[in-house]
């Protein structure tokens, strides 16, 4: 279509294909030019506002996946204090029916539910920044918000029998940190699907965090087997590439479009010794690192 439009804007130019035309040739050439700078110019903003609303739609379906990964985790960490609760309401209803249910007795019942309730209230507390979609940057620390994410895996990395460890030196970074959190619970949840699907015993993941020449950096690593095929590496930011059985595509596209166009850093992957490695670099806050 644009080619088109050049054609036609290029026959009013000139319309009879010579040198010719002289003054009201180069007026008519200006008119032209200038034109053509606006349809070149409505062109870019559609085109732009198309890629804006594509990677709006992406993060959207994005987003319910991970949603659905975290409801799943919330429900299983629910179900034992529920189960703690309902124990508890049997006792309450056997000891009263046997004439047991002294105040102290029925002070310790009570005592444990509102233990067990309160552990319930801390999940949705934990979870409260994932799902908070907040729409201005900020700083905040990385040793923290991975502290989050790996609170947040605890309970579906232990059914596994998966340890994660954090370890390394803080850093301050400016950006949204919802999306970091995305971004590291999209990571640990690659390796985690990565270690059930090969059957890895003793399954580990290991977050390293350093800063040097300005710009902290987070080493996420597991012992997957790594990243197969090799030539894999060079392609799987792209988007709807993947290598999981039944995957998008979608999760590490986006977390490089958080990491090197929110964050200003950069994100890539290799393998190790014992498998994959997903390296991000990111400039942190002078001075406010602690």
């Amino acid at each position: 279509m644009l080619a088109a439009d050049l054609f036609t804007l290029g026959k009013r130019v000139n319309p009879r294909g010579d040198a010719g035309g002289g003054a009201d040739s180069e007026l008519v050439a200006l008119e032209t030019l200038l034109e053509l700078n606006t349809l070149l110019t409505r062109r870019i903003e559609k085109e732009t506002r198309r890629a804006m609303e594509r990677e709006r739609q992406l993060l959207r379906q994005a987003n319910f996946a991970t949603m659905g990964e975290m409801i799943g985790i919330i429900a299983h960490q629910w179900r034992q204090p529920l189960g703690s609760l309902n124990l508890i309401l049997q006792n309450l209803r056997f000891d009263s029916r046997e004439g047991v249910l002294d105040q102290a007795a029925l002070d310790d019942y009570l005592d444990r539910a509102r233990r067990m309730i309160e552990l319930m209230s801390t999940t949705i507390d934990d979870f409260r920044l994932f799902f908070t979609h907040n729409a201005t940057s900020s700083d905040f620390s990385l040793l923290a918000t991975i502290r989050k994410c790996a609170d947040l895996m605890d309970a579906s990395l232990k059914t596994h029998g998966i340890e994660l460890t954090v370890t390394g030196d803080d850093a301050c970074v400016h950006g949204r940190e919802n999306e970091f959190l995305h971004v590291m619970v999209n990571l640990v949840v690659n390796a985690r699907d990565a270690m059930v699907e090969r059957k890895v015993g003793h399954g580990r993941i290991r977050v390293g965090i350093g800063r040097d020449e300005g710009e902290a950096w987070i080493c996420l690593s597991d012992n997957a087997g790594g990243i197969d095929p090799p030539d894999a590496i060079e392609r799987i930011f792209d988007l709807h590439f993947t290598t999981k059985p039944g995957g998008s595509g979608i999760g590490l596209y986006l977390a490089r479009t958080v990491v090197e166009q929110h964050l200003g850093g950069h994100i890539w992957a290799e393998n190790g010794a014992d498998g994959a490695r997903f390296i991000l670099r990111l400039p942190f806050r002078q001075g406010t690192d602690g």
